[in-house]
């Protein structure tokens, strides 16, 4: 952890950090790369079943099936994608992902595969995130300490091996405030643009435009320099926004808080207008105010907290995180540069006869110990920074109150884990700073850095032999192979007629009919829903209907499990899969006078039985 300022003797890379401290970020760059390989579930797993298989060198049979939150709603937005109909994609998915996702399907052909290998490469790239952000928030120490709790955290990794967007929120958030740490009002255009992205992963990520817009202010250096700051963040912002509104069929205000409402109080969000919540949301977010902060924060820490932590200390590192003492800068260097390179000009102008050189003032952990005391020491805090992860995790008891599930709230461990790392450096550098006032000597920043190692280095050896991932279940393989038949059967686009999502989603095909029926058990009833079926269900050639017999995970309704044994009675089985709890049969229904051919299907079939045949 360097606290010094780069040697006068060493040609700068640019303003602030030199040659050797460009090797040191490579280096620790390439050693994260590692362990995030190490974290890698083909690369985590010794059995040799992974090697001789057929699947992708960079994938595990886990990765073959669809098994996490809305999987099959994330697959079918990300197959829509593709195929260029982004407009059809559910108001409830959100773009980011199956964008990614369709961009990666033009490699991958299969869904499945192609929405895992997403997942994969966020969580990859979520220790470097942490490593850059850490290093701007507090120093190299800072960043490495959050890089491995990030690498290493079982709720993140175990996320990415899930199928959906958790994975990617988690490293888009952190990533919106990487950008506008860098100086130069030049990075504000793509912190926009990254902004937008963030914003657009999910309902639970919209409000962070708001964090990203305090940083951009409050890393400008004057007036003109936050102004125009401003306006190149909310430009790249609409540069993307406003393609992504046009192709996409983004909620509106009143949509946003009817879903909402959905998610608080499932069943009661008719009739919400754009005032707020549902009041039957309301009363149960209301209920749930009671004790959420409490949750909240300790849900954060069963998550991050490793074995030799105490409690108090755990409850109290995002706070000491908060105020980074010790990791600000004294006196005149908390000053904006614009006002300490115009106080440099100003000495050069008077010198006339050399060019002056402009005083460097080190932060707190170096130069002559001697002078500093603690009231001096206590000033060097660095609030800017600790505000805005504060603001970052007010989502926090909201989403408890709510009675969210707790994969929202993992989505935010990054920045509990940049907390954690920032107070590890200000106990380190406390340590350090008394040690060295009392021996009179100057600190070298290597005490700084051993609390965040050990909280990095403890994380990882606590959590390393539980990384192998887990073998895909039985009824998650039945799944895909009843989608991958429908997709032989029935090859082409459209409309499948399928309560299970995520078979919809291997064959490439839309759910339908949206209403859901029959309305009865009768056969008049049966007829009027095969009408509707026939009338929205898109797509040329018979109808693929799925009849599921029996599910482990999923209750069919009396009403149509009476008219599928009514068709099942009618239309012939393509084919049959028994597996893992799952009994389905994959049916063609005629897309033209459907009730008339079933009909005469099956006066057919009497007539073929034995003893009803002709003379």
């Amino acid at each position: 952890m360097s606290f010094s300022p780069a040697n006068p003797g060493t040609r700068d890379l640019k303003p602030g950090v030199s040659r050797r401290g460009a090797y040191l970020d490579g280096l620790a760059i390439f050693l994260l790369l590692l362990v995030g390989l190490a974290m890698w579930p083909r690369l985590a797993v010794e059995d040799t079943f992974y090697i001789n298989s057929a699947i992708p060198f960079w994938a595990t049979p886990a990765d073959l099936v669809l098994d996490g939150p809305d999987a099959g709603e994330w697959a079918v937005a990300a197959s829509q994608v593709r195929d260029g109909r982004p407009g059809d994609v559910d108001l409830h998915r959100m773009p980011t992902w199956p964008s990614v996702t369709a961009l990666v399907l033009a490699w991958e052909d299969d869904v499945a595969l192609a929405g895992h290998l997403v997942n994969h490469v966020s969580h990859l790239l979520l220790p470097l995130v942490l490593y850059l952000l850490g290093r701007s928030m507090g120093g190299p120490a800072v960043g490495m300490a959050a890089a491995l709790m990030g690498a290493s955290c079982p709720e993140l990794w175990e996320a990415s091996r899930r199928y959906g967007v958790d994975p990617l929120v988690a490293l888009m958030l952190p990533l919106s405030l990487l950008l506008p740490t860098m100086k130069g009002r030049a990075w504000a255009l793509p912190a926009g643009l990254v902004a937008a992205g963030a914003s657009l992963c999910h309902y639970t990520s919209i409000p962070y435009l708001f964090p990203t817009l305090l940083l951009v202010l409050l890393y400008s250096d004057g007036l003109l320099s936050a102004l125009s700051r401003l306006l190149l963040f909310l430009l790249g912002v609409a540069m993307l926004s406003v393609p992504v509104a046009m192709m996409f069929h983004l909620p509106s205000v009143d949509g946003l808080w009817r879903s909402l409402s959905e998610g608080v109080a499932p069943g009661a969000a008719s009739g919400v207008g754009t005032g707020g919540l549902s009041p039957a949301a309301m009363s149960t977010f209301r209920a749930g105010l009671g004790g959420a902060m409490e949750r909240a924060v300790g849900t954060v820490t069963v998550a991050l907290r490793p074995w030799f932590l105490p409690w108090w200390l755990a409850l109290a590192l995002p706070w000491l995180g908060v105020l980074g003492v010790g990791l600000g800068r004294a006196g005149v260097d908390s000053a904006p540069r614009s006002r300490r390179e115009s106080s440099g000009r100003r000495a050069g102008r008077a010198g006339r006869t050399h060019r002056a050189t402009p005083e460097v003032h080190a932060p707190t952990m170096r130069g002559s110990i001697e002078d500093w005391n603690v009231v001096e020491w206590l000033r060097t805090t660095d609030l800017r920074c600790g505000v805005v992860l504060l603001a970052c995790l007010v989502p926090l008891p909201l989403l408890a109150a709510a009675g969210a599930p707790e994969r929202y709230s993992y989505n935010l461990l990054p920045f509990v884990i940049l907390l954690w790392s920032r107070a590890a450096a200000s106990i380190g550098a406390g340590a350090e700073w008394l040690v060295f006032r009392m021996a009179g000597l100057r600190g070298k920043g290597l005490l700084a850095a051993l609390p965040c190692l050990l909280l990095g280095l403890g994380t990882v050896k606590e959590n390393w032999s539980h990384r192998a991932p887990l073998a895909p279940r039985a009824r998650d393989l039945a799944v895909r192979e009843m989608g991958l038949s429908m997709r032989e059967f029935f090859p082409g686009g459209g409309g499948a007629v399928c309560p299970v999502r995520e078979i919809n989603a291997f064959a490439g095909r839309a759910l339908c009919p949206l209403m859901p029926c029959p309305f009865r058990a009768d056969q008049v009833a049966y007829e009027d829903c095969l009408d509707l079926v026939a009338r929205e269900c898109k797509g040329e050639g018979p109808i693929p209907y799925v009849v599921v017999e029996k599910d482990s995970e999923l209750e069919i309704g009396t009403l149509r499990r009476a008219m599928d044994e009514w068709i099942l009675e009618r239309a012939s089985v393509l084919t049959t899969v028994h597996s893992g709890g799952l009994l389905a049969h994959l049916l063609a229904v005629p897309r033209e006078r459907p009730v008339q051919e079933l009909l005469e299907n099956q006066r057919q079939e009497d007539r073929n039985e034995p003893g009803n045949e002709r003379d």
